[in-house]
């Protein structure tokens, strides 16, 4: 999808693809921009576990909205796992708007977190 829109080069795109590479964004200077890339959707996902776990260390309770596109029961796993690790933590499931998903494509999972 991003392939697609012409923000990546179909070389990137191929490239990203065989190696599995999962760019984690966030947003800086009210850009979203890449914060890190990791290969593998599992390795992702445990990256962004830790960074929560760091999240809570320090600011103690969150709010955490667990967003999907087109994937409610993936995005309804992981707030579950998420949830048992982080007991205190208030989790909340949303769902991505179809000009989103438009850009981003089916399957997208994304978390973010605020200080409650």
């Amino acid at each position: 999808h991003v392939q697609g829109s012409g923000r990546l080069s179909l070389t990137s795109s191929v490239i990203g693809s065989l190696l599995q590479i999962k760019p984690i964004l966030h947003i800086k200077d009210k850009k979203i921009a890449v914060f890190e890339k990791v290969r593998t959707k599992r390795k992702a996902v445990l990256r962004v576990r830790g960074l929560l776990q760091q999240a809570v260390e320090t600011y103690g309770e969150l709010q955490v909205v667990i967003m999907h596109a087109n994937c409610e029961q993936q995005g309804r796993t992981w707030m579950e796992k998420l949830q048992t690790s982080f007991p205190t933590v208030h989790f909340k499931l949303a769902y991505f708007g179809p000009a989103l998903v438009t850009h981003m494509g089916e399957g997208t999972l994304a978390i973010s977190w605020m200080k409650k």
